[in-house]
């Protein structure tokens, strides 16, 4: 049970990432990239989606045992 949960706590994760990450690339192009603060925070929110992702992935390897 452990492992199902950690597998899909891990997808769920990967997935919320890359939707997130997808998400962040449209509105970045719909915003001003001029100004800093929207870029600084569009960067920012980026870099903890993509180590979401990637702590996802781990997750649902570690649960499968590989």
């Amino acid at each position: 049970m452990k492992k199902q949960l950690a597998f899909v706590t891990g997808i769920g994760l990967a997935s919320f990432g890359t939707a997130s990450m997808a998400a962040i690339d449209m509105s970045a192009i719909e915003t001003e990239i001029g100004t800093y603060p929207a870029v600084i925070a569009s960067v920012g929110t980026a870099v903890i989606t993509v180590a979401l992702a990637v702590k996802g992935i781990q997750w649902a390897k570690a649960a499968l045992g590989r």
